[in-house]
């Protein structure tokens, strides 16, 4: 039986206001701002922080697609098989899914994100050690 991976992604853009001056930042501010960042996963709190579209690959080699909305929905393809399911993050980039449908009918799970690596991907667990990359589609 395919794993399904409900996990959660999203990476938040940082815009500037156009002012015809420049600001001098202290490094320590941007440092703080930096450490915050929600594109880090595995600190994720909330549904809006995890909104987005996702590619899995799990360890066996199944590969799928994952869709995650701010109201705590989510809907995919994995291993050919179609889902939807909700989800809620239970601490921080804790993401677990109830109500999985489709196809694939799993019970709740939840899988625990990595920080992101470089490139963007990291891995998630789930509550059976299943692991699965994800990357973000933009």
């Amino acid at each position: 039986m395919k794993k399904v991976v409900v996990v959660a992604a999203g990476f938040a853009l940082v815009g500037c206001s156009g002012a015809d001056e420049a600001e001098t930042v202290p490094e320590e501010e941007v440092a703080a701002v930096e450490e915050a960042s929600p594109s880090d996963p595995s600190a994720w709190m909330t549904a809006d922080e995890v909104a987005g579209s996702y590619s899995l690959v799990y360890d066996d080699g199944t590969e799928g697609v994952l869709n995650l909305s701010a109201d705590g929905t989510s809907d995919g393809v994995i291993g050919g098989e179609d889902f939807a399911a909700t989800f809620t993050v239970t601490a921080p980039g804790t993401v677990c899914y109830e109500n999985l449908e489709g196809e694939i009918g799993l019970p709740p799970q939840c899988w625990v994100n990595s920080a992101a690596e470089a490139d963007g991907t990291w891995t998630a667990t789930g509550d059976d050690g299943t692991t699965v990359v994800v990357t973000p589609i933009e």
